[in-house]
């Protein structure tokens, strides 16, 4: 996944700019690690509401909906290079109900993971 943060400057003065880079690094390399808003928080040294906020800010996005987007990228790789059952790439990518990991799939990938699996990119 290409690195989402803006190249636009988000003021003058950013505190804790270096951790949330690392915070994203951290997820774009293992989207499936389970982390609360309360653990990333504490990682950038912010207090829960102001992590929100400040991440919102950077991404575009909430917090969840960046670590979905994330799996669900890990979840289309492993739909189209492996053979792995939808069931079995679900809880790879964090999602231990197979039912709500084809919800979120189809959320952000526009098809349910079984149509995904038949379509390669080229």
């Amino acid at each position: 996944m290409p690195q989402q943060l803006p190249d636009r400057s988000v003021g003058s003065y950013f505190p804790n700019r270096e951790r949330f880079k690392q915070l994203i690094a951290q997820i774009e390399t293992d989207p499936t690690g389970k982390m609360s808003v309360t653990e990333a928080a504490s990682h950038v040294g912010l207090n829960a509401y102001h992590f929100c906020k400040m991440f919102k800010k950077l991404t575009g996005r909430t917090f969840v909906e960046y670590v979905n987007g994330c799996r669900m990228s890990e979840a289309e790789q492993l739909l189209q290079g492996s053979s792995l059952t939808i069931s079995e790439i679900a809880v790879r990518v964090g999602c231990d109900n197979a039912n709500y990991f084809t919800k979120l799939y189809k959320q952000y990938k526009g098809m349910t993971p079984s149509q995904g699996r038949g379509r390669k990119e080229g």
